[in-house]
């Protein structure tokens, strides 16, 4: 049939089918709805008699597998770990390093050629920004324009890109909720970096800020920053204040205090895939965004999957970058905007942050309980948040602070086991197994609003159960492709007795789709998520099963009454066609 369907007429076909026939108008009308996407989009046009819009163009992607054949063949790099060593090979990280930049500059160019010749052919005059990284145009286009372009068969979907660009919340010393407070709290102490640090500083890693403004000059020396470390796009606003900037990354530097920071800012005029961007070319592992983005006065954009969220899955899978989101501070005047969450943070691949007070409860975090595949729930995990004393800041607030935290440990990951660079997936799950031990955990409740998953992620951050986890090799990497629904992968670990266990299982929303012969990618589908599941035994004994529990994320709890071995069962819960890698990590708790 796929044979015939080459052959034969769209209309002798839909005869032969016994389909009703559709007019050449109709179809035209059928390809435009799926391709121009998203009600922000119509919404846009409606309010404003079509006038123009800027639009996120989608064309088909690149061939990877083609770019990478062109790439000299690289030296290969130690992947060992050692449970006894303390330190890694700084020539480990720096070769992964290599590795990696080299991966980039070869997309970069084959995006380029793609992307420019499109536009240049199709788009002349209207081009505002070509991106280097992804398989993305942004335009201005009227109604008409768009839905003669959705008829290009290069076209995957053209988006909405309307946003604003604005801090999660002026950050003065103090918030009103610490406006009482003599004493900060000592975050670092909190989720156990200070332990960390004894051994790994994040030395060889490299960090990216994308804040309201890029710090100011008298922080570059605390924060090892130089002039070409910073990089402002565009015109500032009036509104940019220094201190946030200053917050975000001191944070940063004193949870990985060897790491290389890049600072970059958004300003008026720019473009928000241009600042990331410049961030990637400089060889960023994370990046941290403790900002709203994409933001737009638009009610769509809270909890879908808007253009801007899937253009960083994208980025995060293709270029092996993680990306670390602040959840948002809601509102106490406004109770139902604890209910939404904005944007890009609606992205399968990146790690969205809530905070927590002192005593590990939640507090100001916007947050999105997600009944649907389609969107993941939010957040992911949780850092300190409240009363946070800052050095040469102050005392402090907000998920913006919280979100550097995160940030900070995943650096000092990646120095301790250099493989996990080439698998963001792998951080996810090692995060949520290794959450901190003393404050409240995920359950294996179905999400619903009433679940504590919903209100905390996986838990509270745990940088030195995290560095144990690594350390204990307490994770592994393995994947599925071409499978049908119902396949499994099942693996044994060993676990001690009389202690709370904590499986999780990562994956990211992937770009990869398998023909005949090879692997060829395709451009970002919500359709392309796969949707796994978890299953623990002891012997022939079922103790836990978890469902899609945050769409790309799924979390086990449990106890053991003996030591042995356990079997981790991976379920396929639909056909994968495509490559796609998971980790799973474990860690144990003695309550």
């Amino acid at each position: 049939m796929k044979k015939l369907a080459c052959t034969l007429s769209m209309f002798t076909l839909a005869a032969l089918l016994g389909l009703p026939v559709l007019s050449a108008a109709e179809m035209q009308a059928s390809v435009i709805r799926d391709r121009v996407i998203g009600d922000s989009l119509t919404a846009a046009y409606s309010e404003e008699s079509g006038s123009e819009q800027s639009v996120m163009v989608f064309i088909g992607d690149i061939d990877h597998e083609s770019v990478e054949r062109g790439m000299p063949e690289a030296e290969t790099a130690a992947m060992t770990l050692s449970a006894v060593e303390e330190y890694e090979n700084q020539a480990e990280i720096e070769a992964v390093q290599a590795d990696i930049m080299a991966r980039r500059a070869a997309s970069r160019e084959a995006y380029l050629k793609q992307n420019t010749a499109f536009a240049n052919q199709y788009l002349d005059g209207k081009v505002e920004y070509i991106s280097k990284y992804s398989p993305v145009i942004i335009a201005s286009l009227d109604s008409v324009e768009t839905n003669q372009l959705a008829l290009n068969g290069a076209v995957e979907s053209i988006e909405l890109y309307d946003m604003e660009i604005a801090e999660e919340e002026p950050m003065t010393a103090p918030l009103a909720e610490t406006a009482s407070a003599t004493e900060g709290i000592d975050y670092l102490s909190m989720i156990n970096a200070d332990w960390v640090h004894q051994n790994h500083t994040g030395e060889g890693i490299k960090i990216g800020v994308f804040d309201g403004d890029i710090p100011s000059t008298d922080f570059y020396s605390t924060l090892g920053l130089t002039a070409s470390q910073c990089m402002m796009f565009g015109t500032p606003g009036t509104q940019r204040k220094h201190s946030h900037a200053n917050t975000v990354a001191t944070i940063i530097k004193c949870v990985a205090p060897d790491a290389t920071l890049y600072c970059t800012a958004h300003g008026n005029g720019s473009n928000y895939l241009e600042t990331i961007e410049w961030l990637i070319d400089q060889g960023v592992n994370v990046i941290n965004i403790s900002m709203a983005v994409p933001s737009t006065a638009r009610d769509s954009d809270y909890n879908v999957y808007c253009s801007g969220a899937k253009w960083i899955d994208h980025i995060s899978n293709q270029h092996l970058v993680t990306v670390v989101f602040s959840s948002g501070n809601y509102l106490s005047t406004d109770p139902a905007s604890v209910n939404a969450v904005y944007g890009s943070k609606n992205s399968y691949n990146s790690i969205v942050v809530g905070s927590v007070d002192s005593t590990g409860t939640i507090a100001r975090s916007s947050r999105y309980s997600s009944m649907l595949l389609s969107v993941p729930s939010r957040p992911d995990i949780c850092a300190p948040g409240v009363n946070i004393e800052v050095e040469g800041i102050g005392i402090t607030g907000g998920t913006s602070v919280a979100a550097p935290q995160v940030t900070g440990a995943i650096a000092l990951m990646y120095e301790q086991d250099e493989e996990l660079l080439y698998y963001p997936e792998a951080v996810k799950a090692l995060l949520a197994a290794n959450v901190h031990g003393s404050y409240d955990r995920n359950t294996t409740e179905t999400i619903s609003d009433s679940n504590p998953y919903t209100r905390y992620g996986a838990g509270i951050l745990d940088s030195y159960a995290t560095r144990n986890g690594i350390r204990g090799e307490r994770y592994l990497i393995d994947y599925f492709y071409n499978v049908t629904s119902g396949a499994t992968k099942s693996h044994s670990i060993q676990l001690p007795a009389n202690c709370t266990v904590r499986i999780s299982l990562a994956y990211m929303l992937i770009t990869e789709t398998v023909t005949s012969d090879h692997l060829t990618e395709s451009n970002i589908d919500q359709e392309n998520l796969a949707r796994l599941s978890l299953k623990v035994y002891q012997g022939a004994t079922l103790l836990g099963s978890s469902t899609y529990t945050n769409g790309n994320l799924n979390i086990i709890e449990f106890t053991t009454t003996t030591a042995g071995e356990y079997t981790i069962q991976v379920v396929a819960g639909n056909a994968i066609t495509e490559l796609t890698y998971y980790s799973l990590a474990w860690g144990y708790y003695y309550d």
